[in-house]
């Protein structure tokens, strides 16, 4: 049954301004690319096509696919889109590929992270037993994007909430810094002392996790106001930093039973194949 509503919880932001350099780079890129400049033109908008359906694909390969094309996105938005002259950004690519990632969408998160034209925003989704989604994406054509959520909203049983923002009532807003934690570039020696070094830089909580690669990390939690001062004294004191973004903390998780939970996965899994989001927050269990 088609229960699904016009969104209407769009927030827009703006990305740094690149340096002089990268700027020429992005010119030289777009050019290369042949990059359409027509808004409403769906071949590069999102018109990138379905990731396979397989039951073989897990919720760790989902998650690993959203990481790296974010992390893509980063890379050439702080040192630019040319591979040759980026390591960070050939070494993404690189295990991008090992990972699978479809070549359509690693083109596409390139392309759209040096087009001006691009909005970053919102759209949050309901589920049965108040599974509550927020949907992260960028996209220059929004009609596109509410498009392919209409249609998995019509297969999922699920609705674009309208006309109000339900994210407080589920979720506190917090600046996120994943602090890689392995063999190779652990900063602390253990949980208490990772505790002291995040009340002295401002952080609200710590934890430990381990990402779907199966990597260690820190997850650093402040306010969204505090997000950019934690994060260049979690540098000053040497930590590699993967990720530093505001996002969304549920306040408290709901547990579904078994086959209600393997259907938000699977709604989770079927984002994914919508090019123009980037992370998806739940408050599922």
């Amino acid at each position: 049954m088609l229960r699904c509503q016009v969104p209407c919880l769009i927030t827009l932001s703006k990305h740094t301004c690149p340096t002089p350099n990268i700027e020429s780079d992005i010119r030289n890129y777009k050019r290369s690319k042949l990059i359409v400049k027509k808004p409403t033109d769906c071949r590069y908008v999102s018109n990138s096509p379905e990731q396979s359906t397989s039951s073989e694909r897990t919720l760790d390969q989902t998650l690993i696919s959203f990481k790296y094309l974010r992390l893509i996105k980063k890379a050439i938005r702080e040192f630019g889109p040319i591979v040759e002259k980026n390591k960070k950004l050939e070494y993404l690519l690189q295990k991008a590929k090992e990972h699978n990632l479809p070549p359509d969408y690693i083109d596409y998160v390139q392309r759209i992270c040096v087009d001006s034209r691009s909005t970053v925003g919102l759209l949050e989704l309901l589920l049965f037993h108040n599974c509550h989604f927020i949907v992260q994406y960028e996209d220059i054509d929004l009609s596109l994007t509410k498009h392919h959520l209409l249609k998995l909203c019509e297969r999922a049983d699920a609705f674009i909430i309208q006309n109000n923002i339900k994210w407080p009532q589920n979720f506190d807003q917090k600046g996120i810094i994943l602090v890689k934690n392995d063999s190779t570039c652990s900063t602390f020696k253990n949980l208490k002392e990772t505790e002291i070094v995040a009340s002295n830089v401002g952080a609200v909580t710590v934890s430990q996790d381990i990402d779907p690669e199966g990597f260690p990390y820190w997850k650093f939690l402040c306010e969204p106001c505090d997000l950019h001062e934690v994060k260049k004294h979690l540098i000053e004191k040497g930590c590699l930093i993967e990720e530093a973004f505001v996002g969304y903390i549920p306040k408290q998780k709901v547990t579904l039973p078994y086959r209600a939970r393997n259907h938000a996965r699977q709604v989770i899994m079927e984002l994914n194949k919508i090019p123009c989001i980037d992370n998806v927050y739940t408050n599922i269990m």
